[in-house]
């Protein structure tokens, strides 16, 4: 510095002035400095958000892959049960068609009145047919009875193949009705009913009533007739 002017030279002026630059730069710098420190802290604070975020939807990509091997479990059960369904509906319309295209056969029989004077026996009613269609047959039989006497025979329905039992024979067939007491001395309805199985068509058949016990006078029968359905086989 002159003493005399008090004015510094100038190699010290450009010294101070370089100073002076690059200390407003350093203070630049400083500030720029505080300013990343704060984004870096906001940056900070946003990765931990997404952190957590990631996480919170990880957890809910596990769930949803549960979620969806459940729902691809109750696709292939509904897939087998369609299966199952297709395969009974294949079943329900071939049974469809089936009894859209078959028919039963059906007979109204009429027998010959008899009196049964022995037991165990055969009345011997002459009550005949024969099956075109049906393997089963449902059968209703009505008549007249009454006993000529105090007393009572036990009877039940039975069935046969080829010639009818002639009256008074021996017990023969299969029974298929169950037996019922007489003991009326006057007529009463009598009504029995039962199912026939194993019927081969074109064979002949007949029904007739066993007397199993007889006692105190005879068994009257009076106007036998078989109403004779046969049962269609869905089959």
């Amino acid at each position: 510095m002159d003493p005399v002017s008090g004015t510094v030279g100038i190699p010290w002026y450009q010294f101070f002035n370089f100073l002076a630059t690059r200390s407003a730069y350093v203070n630049i710098l400083n500030g720029d400095t505080t300013a990343l420190q704060s984004a870096v802290s906001i940056l900070q604070t946003q990765v931990g958000e997404l952190e957590t975020a990631v996480t919170t939807l990880q957890n809910q990509v596990l769930t949803l892959q549960g979620q969806v091997a459940t729902l691809q479990g109750q696709v292939t059960t509904l897939q087998a049960a369609v299966v199952v369904l297709q395969a009974q509906i294949v079943v329900a319309n071939n049974n469809i068609a089936n009894l859209l295209t078959k028919t039963n056969d059906s007979v109204f029989v009429f027998g010959s009145g008899q009196t049964v004077s022995t037991a165990p026996s055969m009345a011997g009613l002459a009550i005949a047919f024969t099956p075109t269609i049906n393997a089963r047959h449902t059968f209703n039989f009505d008549a007249t009875v009454n006993m000529s006497a105090a007393g009572s025979a036990s009877c039940a329905v039975r069935y046969g193949t080829g010639t009818p039992p002639a009256p008074g024979s021996a017990l023969t067939g299969t029974a298929v009705s169950a037996s019922t007491l007489i003991t009326n001395i006057t007529s009463v309805g009598l009504s029995l009913s039962g199912l026939i199985t194993g019927i081969v068509p074109g064979t002949p058949y007949w029904l007739d009533l066993a007397t199993s016990t007889l006692t105190g006078g005879n068994l009257v029968i009076g106007n036998p007739t078989a109403l004779v359905n046969g049962l269609i086989n869905p089959n």
